[in-house]
């Protein structure tokens, strides 16, 4: 529907303001397409910046038509003030969102005033400009409009042949960005004569993808009045869509006042394929470089890793020496201990022996004591027995061998402990009882606990279990003594073994400071320790979570701050055969 219907009525007489005053009413019914067929006010906007750039463009033409007429005495100020309160008024409007209320308000005004300001102000400015161009004489303006039209076509023949032989394709257009002319390069290029192009019949070779971009980007520089440049692709004359490059800029009269606009346009399909291709070569090219760098990284990595894992391994072997020269002194020393325990357990049972057959005879001289009466030492003897109290001493004898007999089997047992926790040559798989040797392990580790916890032995009965018993020892030595340190005062260590179908399950428990979560994930890790500089090396976790995993098992630790840690262990009761 349009609002704005142009007929006879609103004719002036004068060609050029008819035909602006005809170029505004389009515009007025395309701005009110717009705002009723596009709710987000952009394309309004657009329309309206182009309505105020037009009509300012008709206003330099009519009052430099009053400008001829203010010598004659005419007085045009109000025609120039209707003038400058459009501007005002549409100027003013435009600094707000063009909602539908004001935008409906606006084609109001725009409508009355159009036609108030046509049949009242333009009407009466034509019809008071006309007696002076009557009384003008006829031969001589005709004579100077002929010369001033052959110096025209001579110059519009001149820009034409030129225009024509440039292998660019060259177009004007009007201030409302309507094309006006073409050169003979866009006949070549579209196969069609230039005046089918004229208007906006040349956009139907826009590619469908790129026309909204042009044509906002055009009216843009319509109502703004500035130079642009773009890439669009254009239909040719073969129906090929082929890319072109458009510089656009503004045009003025030889007065200065703002014509339309001018462009030039340059096929650039190759230019963008080679571009095409380069950007292919330099995608396959960097993707190449990506890959390399990837795999440049991965070998970085995987150097980092076995050097870290040869770190650990030369860290564990150096360990691993140490528990073994260790170990050997260790059974050095309990070989050398046992020698002479072996000659004081004798010695206390011969002596022992020698104390019962001292005793059987003082008990013998007691019975004879009656028949000795006589003898001149009976009374010195009497007076010894009440002093020494032999009864006691033998009495006393007797224990004190008793409690050194059980001390010696202490200590036979501690070595034993201690050559069986050190044997370091016993790398074969066998059979072994992890209660003995959670018990041989305490009883090696008993300087450790015994000023700081309380052992709590909660045994279940367990298989026999295929393992390498002296590793395993180490694990549990290096979990206790752990446990014993975490422990800053008194505190209890519970040891718990439990049996299922396919495995053991053997659990070391404190109540000693716990573990912080910002930590617990890496005890595990090689080097990683807890302790004070210089009081740990951060490879006994590390060690032991690598021998459990040596026996297809596993270890986790569950821990809370203040309450205490607790390690367990799971080990399959079928192991490979090594």
């Amino acid at each position: 529907m349009v609002l704005f219907h142009w007929n006879k009525r609103y004719e002036i007489g004068h060609a050029q303001i008819d035909q602006q005053h005809r170029q505004l009413t389009a515009l007025i019914n395309r701005l009110d397409q717009a705002v009723t067929t596009n709710p987000d006010q952009t394309a309004g906007q657009l329309l309206l910046k182009e309505l105020i750039a037009y009509s300012q463009y008709h206003f330099d033409t009519e009052e430099a038509l009053m400008n001829t007429g203010v010598a004659s005495g005419f007085d045009f100020s109000a025609h120039r003030l209707a003038h400058q309160q459009f501007r005002d008024h549409v100027r003013a409007v435009n600094q707000e969102p063009l909602t539908p209320e004001r935008a409906q308000a606006l084609l109001r005004y725009l409508v009355e005033w159009l036609i108030q300001h046509i049949l009242k102000e333009d009407r009466q400015l034509v019809a008071q400009l006309q007696p002076l161009t009557a009384n003008v004489d006829n031969d001589a303006t005709r004579h100077a409009e002929d010369q001033l039209a052959a110096a025209l076509r001579s110059s519009e023949y001149r820009f034409k042949t030129l225009a024509d032989c440039a292998p660019a394709m060259l177009w004007l257009a009007d201030p409302l960005g309507q094309r006006t002319d073409f050169n003979q390069a866009w006949s070549q290029f579209t196969g069609r004569h230039w005046s089918s192009l004229l208007g906006d019949q040349w956009q139907s070779l826009i590619h469908p993808d790129d026309r909204d971009t042009y044509l906002t980007t055009l009216r843009r520089a319509v109502t703004e009045r500035q130079p642009f440049n773009i890439e669009f692709r254009l239909r040719d004359s073969q129906s090929v869509y082929r890319w072109v490059h458009e510089e656009v800029s503004p045009r003025t009269t030889t007065s200065g006042e703002y014509a339309g606009l001018s462009g030039s346009c340059l096929d650039v399909t190759k230019l963008k394929q080679q571009q095409l291709q380069q950007c292919t070569i330099n995608s396959e090219l960097q993707t190449d470089v990506d890959a390399k760098t990837l795999a440049l990284e991965s070998e970085k990595a995987e150097q980092a890793l076995l050097i870290a894992q040869l770190k650990e391994t030369q860290q564990q072997l150096v360990q691993s020496e140490k528990m073994a020269a260790i170990g050997h002194l260790a059974a050095g020393v309990a070989h050398e201990i046992n020698n002479p325990i072996g000659y004081v357990r004798s010695n206390v049972t011969t002596l022992g022996g020698y104390v019962n057959k001292l005793a059987a005879l003082l008990a013998l001289y007691r019975q004879a004591g009656p028949a000795l009466q006589a003898h001149p030492l009976y009374a010195e003897i009497s007076a010894a027995e009440q002093r020494i109290e032999p009864d006691f001493i033998v009495a006393d004898i007797a224990d004190l061998l008793a409690e050194t007999q059980e001390g010696l089997e202490k200590v036979k047992q501690i070595i034993q402990d201690l050559k069986d926790f050190s044997r370091v040559e016993a790398n074969d798989w066998q059979s072994a009882d992890l209660c003995q040797c959670l018990d041989t392990t305490l009883n090696v580790a008993r300087n450790e606990i015994k000023y700081k916890a309380d052992i709590v032995r909660d045994y279940s009965p367990l298989p026999p279990l295929t393992c390498l018993p002296n590793q395993l020892c180490q694990v549990f030595m290096n979990l206790i003594v752990n446990a014993a340190q975490a422990i800053e005062q008194q505190g209890t260590i519970t040891l718990r073994t439990r049996a299922s179908t396919d495995h053991v399950t053997v659990e070391i428990e404190d109540t000693g400071s716990g573990i912080p979560d910002a930590v617990i994930s890496k005890i595990f890790d090689p080097f990683f320790t807890t302790k004070p500089v210089g009081q740990g090396t951060g490879l006994g976790l590390s060690i032991s979570y690598g021998i459990i995993q040596k026996h297809r098992g596993a270890m986790t630790v569950t821990s809370e701050v203040g309450k205490g840690s607790c390690f367990s262990i799971r080990l399959p009761l079928e192991q490979p055969t090594i």
